[in-house]
């Protein structure tokens, strides 16, 4: 994750919201919840906090649960925990599973208050973005430095037009390599038509890098109020060489 400079902040997404008129935050948006909709699954809605979630049907009878969006549940500042609680509740799911937004996490104590179980569950990394600062002023250790030098002297970060269908065949030729590198099952992935529904949620950002060979790496940010979530980010093997990735998220 990473703060955003103004410039990015202010060019939004083509067709998209700009941010005197702020669409409801990625995560929790209909459109990003249908793009993580899996066979048999359906969506719900927290209407007390505004946050589309999955429904998910448990074998062998009617019973289902009900889990957050990959990969975080982002409660609304002010968010009625009792309401929202309650709503869970009198849905008749066995289960409710979510992981906070750790950059605006609701008030834990009351949530265990309130009788959630509350866990640590992952860290993240946050890295807060100063627009064109030397690499040295960064906080990242000496090989960091090193890559992301060597990163921006190879390629170039152009934003793209997600909507844009050229785009997203671009983006799963590379993700595509990436799930088969790493012999990632295929019902774990994402279809084509997820990021067809991906393309419709406010806020969504993408970039590329390209070298002398042309495009090799591509990344999705979903933004909300100046905090950039890395969302996927899809390699080619030259980008490996020119160490893409790290232009990308620097």
């Amino acid at each position: 994750m990473a703060a955003l400079p103004a410039h990015t902040q202010d060019a939004g997404h083509a067709g998209h919201d700009s941010p005197a008129t702020q669409a409801p935050h990625p995560y929790a948006q209909e459109a990003y919840a249908r793009a993580n909709l899996k066979p048999g699954a359906d969506l719900f809605v927290i209407e007390p906090w505004d946050i589309t979630i999955t429904k998910r049907p448990i074998d062998g009878g009617d019973d289902f649960d009900l889990a957050g969006n990959y990969p975080i549940l982002p409660f609304p500042a002010d968010a009625d925990l009792d309401r929202g609680l309650a709503t869970l509740r009198a849905s008749g799911a066995v289960s409710f599973v979510c992981v906070t937004d750790p950059c605006a996490p609701p008030p834990l104590e009351a949530l265990t208050t309130a009788g959630a179980h509350v866990t640590p569950f992952k860290q993240h990394f946050i890295h807060r973005f100063c627009e064109d600062a030397p690499i040295d002023d960064m906080t990242y250790d000496k090989e960091t430095r090193r890559k992301v030098r060597k990163s921006r002297s190879l390629v170039t970060v152009e934003q793209h037009d997600f909507t844009d269908p050229a785009i997203r065949q671009q983006w799963c030729a590379l993700y595509g390599e990436l799930m088969a590198r790493h012999a990632v099952p295929s019902q774990q992935q994402f279809t084509p038509e997820a990021f067809d529904a991906l393309a419709e949620v406010s806020g969504l950002h993408c970039f590329a890098a390209h070298s002398d060979d042309g495009m090799n790496a591509m990344i999705l940010f979903l933004q909300h109020k100046g905090v950039a979530y890395g969302h996927l980010a899809g390699v080619l093997q030259d980008g490996y060489r020119t160490m893409s990735q790290y232009a990308l998220y620097d």
